[in-house]
């Protein structure tokens, strides 16, 4: 232990510089570790609290699906639900009016609760079946009452 303490008295400045630089490694370590490694927390986080209370059931998501798809101007129409939003992609038939597929969409908005609406997230990707046909998307959030509309 005394040739250790004599070494260090007569290398100070190597001596606190090998301190702060192991110092350095066990903090990036540390950093390293907690951002790769650490905790076992959702990829949300905690955007998802009450999610539980306001649970789309699946048998509803494929009601509205089908209510969709029945429309005549409706070639086919998917909804899936991630995280907190709701995406709905339908596709319609040639020659269909860029407002009547909006009116679809809003119409779809309906067929949700009060606190659904209030809840969710709601993504639209409108698509007419053709070459040349509209590319439309809409987001709604749920302090909003409309839906924002792009078209792409």
């Amino acid at each position: 232990m005394k040739k250790i303490k004599s070494l260090i008295l007569k290398h100070k400045g190597l001596s606190i510089i090998t301190f702060l630089v192991l110092l350095l490694v066990l903090i990036v370590f540390l950093i390293f570790f907690s951002m790769f490694f650490g905790g076992k927390a959702s990829k949300y986080g905690n955007r998802l609290d009450g999610i539980k209370e306001v649970a789309l059931k699946d048998s509803a998501l494929k009601d509205i699906k089908s209510t969709l798809e029945e429309k005549e101007n409706v070639k086919e129409a998917e909804i899936r639900v991630q995280g907190k939003i709701v995406y709905s992609n339908i596709t319609f038939t040639e020659d269909t009016k860029l407002d009547d597929a909006k009116a679809i969409a809003e119409e779809e908005l309906e067929s949700f609760s009060e606190e659904e609406l209030a809840f969710y997230d709601f993504s639209f990707f409108l698509v007419e079946d053709k070459e040349e046909g509209f590319v439309v998307t809409g987001n709604k959030h749920p302090k909003k009452e409309n839906i924002g509309w792009i078209k792409s």
